[in-house]
């Protein structure tokens, strides 16, 4: 009896103790917004912003400034007026008729996949050669005709040419990855969905190469420079018109005398491209290391990408027009943009990894499907509430407002880069990215409504940002973070997406608090932490109706506690090589889709802690391999504790392979499940706290 009283004393000195007020609800950011209550703010102009170029990037040291930066006006015989919005048929060329030689001329043959230079074998269609320069392998006179790739080689070093084949197919004719050096001759590539395809590779040579019909021409990518210098001339045709493949020209001029097939310009200076009209490419022009470019009056049609630039700046683009093709903008600043119409499904973007890659100079002369694009730049105090809008950007802009705006077939729906701003009521839709976050922001999101998008949100190298109350779906994605960081997502509702709810990627102290996700779809994830993630606190969520609930993979030292994890097909917890997390006090209940499910899954993970939680009526209620689970005091669905490795009839707990699970003591009682804050939640929290007082009163009371 007298360590009764001396329990229940204590109990009452640490309750006295705790009812000290704890705030514990979530509050909205006082805004010190003086414009708050302007409605009839006017839409701005952007004022020439004037950038030290040296101060933030690195060129070669042996360019003189001036030669670098030079201005655009020196291009003055160029026309400034819009081009007009004209039928897109009117713009089609005729494409030259191919002749196809007699199939006799080739032998079929099957799909050739060739990885790494050992395989360049009899097998696998070398017909000669030794790889050396100057007798290369040679795969020739084959006709492969298939629903896959018809020849790919990837991660070679020794020389091959690629001739005299015919490649039909419905993928890619011919798929060249981190190759050395290589060489394709009077090959004919038709119906594929990349005729070629080159990326990460060195040293290709292209002559006397026939495409056409296909999806996309041709698609060369990669992360350094030397990857896009290789040697194409104009004996390439693409639907009967030459390729132009520039490297290193500066000071000539290309216009309507030009019949062009696509037009890339590589490390080029000084050109300008004027009345031109390009159809049915991959990318009709597109500009990498290049400067001082001007498009102007130009037409590009039905291709993936218009114009794109990448690690490019100080161009030109005006008075064009696009019809069913995109501008993309990488890593490409002070680009001046003028008159140009773009009617397009995701039809601009602009991205980088510096807050100066997103320094453009673009006004609302340019319109995007019908409506004036606004691309802000160190504007300060101002609500924006215009209606009408193609694209909207916010670029280093401090204390804005944007509010009611919709906008939607864009790369990305609303960019914002380094801003201070409160962002509601606004709504996207169909785009690539419905809202684009990039750089060191204070931004809140409130009432944010984001649907048929690629991706609902993409926090990218960002901080401080607060969804709130947000509606958010994606076909691969609600809300992606990657290297960000003080990320806050609350009662907000994921649905509808083909992928994950909410996905962190070396992402370090945010917290994802009070959502809804119900996301109905195969291979789908409520909350996805990865990739190095660390002190990421997950709590109070309702996760059902997808495969796994919360995904914690070579991630460590996150927290997640009283969320309600019901109805998933694989596993409640998925824990995969992640350290030092910390999971109690969830509800994982009726994970029951796969003979393999099971309420926690947890693989290589030292030092985790699992207590207090209410594991129940799942398949399996804990699943260890390969590393120690510290999973005591939790209640397994039976007071006479876990089945499986346990003595009870609970929910089972497996050692797959040099497993071991620590299960004693468990509850002999749920755990309540209130989880709200209020006075009469108080005692329950905190026994709560306190599992060994909580485990004492559960025995005294039996």
């Amino acid at each position: 009896m007298k360590k009764i009283i001396l329990i229940l004393g204590i109990i009452f000195l640490l309750v006295g103790i705790s009812l000290i007020p704890i705030t514990t609800s979530f509050q909205l950011k006082e805004s010190n917004n003086t414009l708050e209550s302007n409605i009839n703010c006017q839409i701005f102009q952007i004022n020439p912003i004037n950038i030290d170029y040296n101060k933030h990037f690195i060129y070669e040291r042996d360019q003189e400034p001036d030669s670098r930066f030079l201005t655009k006006e020196r291009f003055n015989h160029c026309p400034h007026e819009l081009f007009g919005n004209e039928e897109a048929d009117s713009f089609y060329q005729n494409i030259l008729p191919i002749d196809i030689p007699n199939k006799d001329d080739y032998t079929p043959h099957e799909p050739i996949y060739i990885h790494g230079d050992d395989d360049f074998t009899e097998e696998n269609g070398v017909t000669g050669g030794n790889g050396t320069e100057n007798n290369p392998f040679i795969i020739e006179g084959w006709e492969i005709n298939t629903y896959y790739e018809a020849i790919i080689i990837e991660y070679t070093t020794v020389y091959f040419l690629i001739k005299s084949c015919l490649l039909v197919g419905v993928s890619y004719g011919i798929h060249l990855k981190s190759i050395n050096v290589g060489f394709i001759s009077d090959c004919i590539i038709s119906s594929n969905y990349f005729g070629i395809d080159i990326s990460s590779s060195t040293n290709i040579t292209m002559r006397n190469n026939t495409l056409f019909d296909n999806e996309y021409d041709m698609r060369i990518y990669g992360s350094e420079i030397n990857q896009y210098h290789h040697d194409i001339d104009t004996s390439n045709t693409v639907n009967g018109k030459p390729v132009y493949y520039l490297v290193n020209e500066h000071d000539i001029v290309i216009d309507e005398n030009y019949d062009i097939g696509f037009l890339w310009l590589i490390s080029c200076v000084d050109i300008l491209v004027t009345d031109v009209t390009i159809s049915d490419s991959y990318s009709a022009i597109l500009l990498f290391d290049s400067s001082n470019i001007t498009i102007s009056t130009s037409n590009f049609l039905d291709s993936m990408f218009g114009i794109c630039l990448g690690q490019s700046f100080n161009n030109t683009i005006i008075g064009c027009n696009l019809v069913n093709a995109r501008i993309n903008i990488w890593e490409s600043p002070n680009t001046f943009m003028r008159n140009t119409s773009i009617s397009c499904n995701r039809a601009f973007g602009v991205g980088g990894y510096s807050i100066y890659d997103y320094y453009q100079d673009i006004d609302t002369s340019n319109i995007l499907n019908g409506k004036p694009m606004y691309y802000l730049i160190e504007e300060q105090d101002k609500v924006f509430k215009e209606s009408n809008v193609g694209y909207l950007a916010l670029v280093n802009c401090d204390n804005m407002v944007v509010e009611n705006v919709k906008i939607s077939h864009n790369m990305d729906g609303m960019l914002i880069a380094g801003t201070n701003a409160v962002i509601k009521n606004c709504e996207t839709s169909y785009n690539d990215v419905g809202l684009s976050i990039f750089g060191e922001c204070n931004l809140e999101v409130t009432n944010f409504k984001t649907f048929y998008n690629t991706v609902g949100c993409l926090p990218f190298y960002s901080s401080n940002i607060d969804f709130l109350n947000c509606d958010i779906s994606g076909y691969i994605g609600g809300i992606q973070i990657d290297y960000s960081h003080n990320i806050t997502i609350k009662d907000c509702l994921f649905t509808d997406s083909g992928d994950d709810g909410i996905t962190l990627r070396n992402s370090y102290k945010c917290e994802i608090s009070s959502n809804r996700f119900s996301i109905i779809g195969q291979y789908t994830d409520g909350i996805v932490v990865s990739d190095d993630s660390w002190m990421n606190i997950i709590s109070y969520n309702k996760i059902h109706s997808s495969d796994n609930g919360i995904v914690i993979r070579e991630s460590h030292n996150n927290t997640i506690y009283y969320n309600i994890i019901h109805d998933l097909k694989n596993y409640g917890i998925w824990l995969f090589k992640s350290d030092d997390n910390n999971i109690h006090r969830n509800d994982i209940y009726n994970v029951f889709g796969e003979e393999w499910s099971s309420g926690i899954y947890v693989y290589e993970s030292a030092r985790c802690k699992f207590y207090l939680n209410n594991i129940y009526d799942n398949n399996c209620g804990l699943s260890a391999n390969r590393c120690y689970v510290n999973a005591t005091y939790n209640w397994w669905g039976s007071k006479s504790g876990p089945s499986g490795i346990g003595p009870g009839d609970g929910d089972s707990i497996e050692e797959v392979y040099e497993a071991t699970v620590e299960y004693e003591p468990w509850l002999e009682h749920p755990r309540s499940k209130q989880i709200t804050y209020d006075y009469s939640g108080l005692f329950t929290r905190f026994l709560e706290r306190y599992p060994l007082l909580n485990l004492l009163l559960q025995r005294l009371a039996t």
